[in-house]
C-alpha cells in the first residue's frame, strides 16, 4: 500500500509493508505484524501532480460561485480597493471573470480534483496606473496549477508547490 505524507509542507511518499508467513520446523507461523514507513524524498510535491499534493481543508467557502478578491500576489500583499478590488468568480460552467485592477478579466477555468488551469484568458484594453500588478496577476493566473481553500481563503499554487496568488472571499 503507498500513502502520501505531508511533513513539514513537504508531500512524501511513504510505503506500509506486512511481513510475510515464515516457516520454522516445518511448521508455518505468521511473522509479526510489522508496520513501517519508507521516506522516498525523491517523490517530493515538486513531482508530484497537484491533485496529488494538494488537499481542499475546511473549506467554508465553496470555490465556485463566491467573489475571490485578491490580498497577495507572489508573496506581496495587495490592499484591497474598496471602489474596485481585484477580483475572479469562477462559475459553474467553468468559466471566470473578474478585474485586474484596470480591466474586465474573462476566461476558462479547467478544475481537476485540485488542479486548476486558466485558459483562453481575456481582457479588456483600458490603460491605468494598476498596470503592472495586473499583467504579474494574467501571468499568476496562466501558471497557476493547483488551489487549496483554508476557511475563506484560496491560495493558486504553481508546480513547485508555491503559493503565488491569495484571494478572501467577500
Amino acid at each position: 500500500m503507498k500513502f502520501l505524507l505531508t511533513l513539514f509542507g513537504k508531500c512524501l511518499l511513504a510505503t506500509s509493508a506486512l511481513s510475510a508467513p515464515i516457516e520454522k520446523n516445518g511448521v508455518f507461523r505468521r511473522g509479526q505484524l510489522s508496520l513501517f514507513f519508507v521516506l522516498t524524498v525523491f517523490f517530493s510535491c515538486a513531482s508530484l501532480k497537484p491533485d496529488h499534493a494538494i488537499k481542499v481543508e475546511d473549506a467554508t467557502v465553496p470555490l465556485m460561485g463566491t467573489q475571490w478578491f485578491l490580498i497577495s500576489l507572489n508573496n506581496q500583499p495587495i490592499e484591497i480597493d474598496a471602489l474596485q478590488p481585484i477580483k475572479i468568480k469562477i462559475a459553474a460552467d467553468n468559466s471566470f471573470k473578474g478585474f485586474g485592477g484596470c480591466n474586465q478579466l474573462w476566461g476558462i477555468c479547467k478544475l481537476m480534483n485540485t488542479q486548476i488551469k486558466f485558459t483562453n484568458i481575456n481582457r479588456t484594453k483600458m490603460g491605468c496606473d494598476k498596470g503592472e500588478t495586473e499583467k504579474e496577476l494574467l501571468n499568476v493566473l496562466r501558471t497557476a496549477q493547483g488551489y487549496f481553500i483554508s476557511k475563506n481563503k484560496l491560495q493558486l499554487i504553481n508546480t513547485s508547490g508555491e503559493i503565488i496568488a491569495i484571494f478572501q472571499a467577500t
